[in-house]
């Protein structure tokens, strides 16, 4: 659920090199794809949330590992606020709100 796609952006030296691409119709293919990835992103998670809402089903989902996910998604959204990357910010609220509703129904359905 992580998005680190503004980092293409930034610019980084290596040995003296520019490697970020400085072309605007590449930049701003970029930008909007990113909201698409984060957008597929969330929705690939949704089949497991609606198996465990509507079927109740919980085998073979791990609390622990959804709860490291919600973890990570926090740090992204905090690294997103403090560097105002609004793909970042987003995809990880949604992120969250996802992780979110899979551990509480881990929790309420077990």
């Amino acid at each position: 659920m992580n998005i680190g796609f503004h980092h293409l952006l930034n610019k980084y030296k290596y040995q003296g090199k520019d490697l970020v691409i400085k072309n605007a119709l590449f930049t701003s293919f970029i930008n909007k794809g990113v909201y698409c990835v984060s957008f597929l992103g969330i929705l690939i998670v949704l089949p497991q949330t609606l198996n465990i809402w509507v079927g109740k089903n919980t085998s073979g989902v791990s609390l622990i590992t959804w709860s490291g996910f919600l973890v990570g998604s926090l740090f992204w959204l905090f690294y997103g606020i403090i560097h105002k990357e609004k793909p970042i910010i987003f995809t990880n609220l949604a992120g969250i709100l996802m992780n979110l509703s899979i551990i509480f129904g881990l929790i309420l359905i077990k």
